[in-house]
């Protein structure tokens, strides 16, 4: 599965006592998105876990395994972390 959408994310803020939908922009494009019994999730590399917009988009796990590759566009290297979107 490939999320194309990757742009703008709907965020809660606070301004004077109110909550608003804000949104932010996403540059982060996956071509490897899993959806299975366990939930919907990829794995990222080092540098991809730590992009400020990657605490939006789910929780970060460590990965076991030696042979995963980073399931963002462009990025060939090794996966350090599961994200489970939310």
């Amino acid at each position: 599965m490939t999320l194309q959408q990757g742009n703008l994310y709907p965020k809660l803020i606070l301004e004077k006592g109110k909550w608003h939908k804000s949104r932010i922009e996403m540059n982060i494009l996956f071509d490897d998105i899993v959806k299975d019994n366990y939930g919907t999730w990829t794995q990222i590399c080092k540098r991809h876990s730590e992009l400020k917009e990657i605490n939006l988009l789910g929780t970060l796990e460590p990965i076991a395994s030696e042979n995963a590759i980073c399931g963002c566009i462009g990025c060939q290297n090794k996966a350090d972390y599961y994200l489970d979107f939310y």
